[in-house]
């Protein structure tokens, strides 16, 4: 099973989206958790293809801006246990959950400069959240050491790795690979997580 978080920059072009429905298949994901969607409540394109049947979206009340949404493979047998959203298109929970911080957890490692906009208060709360949570950054699992970015800002001339995808620390065994792809028709690269399946049985 195959996890991806992207920040999309928006998907109102048709060309954006049937590029990034294209990628989600070609890449065979199976769960892909999107932000900035942006669109807006009542006028949003169908977010689903054959291959991911099954979207939740939620998007802002009355602008273009914001979104977030989940696609599901089809392969998955899913079944909504449950769902909370809130009014501006910000967070979406199903029965995972997905977030944006915007923040590199650890600026000495996660970004280019070593230092990040937002305070230490801000980040030790994030990483204080995640400990009660017994969340665990993927990709800083499986690279301990590394030094990699899904996000450039001009402004700042930083590089920056803001994009994560969590797992409870008890789900770590399961844990494949994790990798950060290039940025191409985002202003963010993507986050990728493989996973091993709970009904994989090895041969005998």
């Amino acid at each position: 099973m195959s996890i991806m978080t992207l920040n999309c920059r928006g998907l109102n072009i048709p060309e954006r989206l049937s590029h990034l429905l294209r990628v989600l298949r070609r890449k065979r994901i199976s769960i892909a958790m999107l932000q900035e969607t942006h669109f807006k409540e009542g006028a949003a394109p169908k977010l689903r293809s054959t291959y991911h049947p099954i979207s939740y979206c939620n998007n802002h009340p009355e602008a273009r801006r914001a979104g977030v949404a989940i696609l599901l493979a089809a392969d998955l047998g899913f079944q909504e246990l449950d769902k909370m959203t809130d009014e501006h298109g910000r967070f979406l929970f199903i029965k995972g959950e997905g977030g944006d911080f915007n923040a590199p957890l650890d600026p000495l490692m996660d970004s280019s400069t070593g230092h990040s906009c937002l305070s230490q208060v801000h980040i030790r709360s994030i990483r204080k959240s995640l400990v009660e949570l017994i969340l665990v950054d993927c990709w800083r699992a499986i690279h301990p050491t590394n030094k990699d970015y899904t996000h450039y800002s001009a402004v700042h001339n930083r590089y920056s790795r803001i994009d994560y995808l969590m797992i409870r620390q008890e789900g770590l065994s399961r844990m494949r690979s994790a990798a950060i792809e290039p940025a191409t028709w985002s202003d963010h690269g993507s986050v990728q997580v493989d996973l091993k399946s709970l009904l994989f049985k090895p041969p005998e």
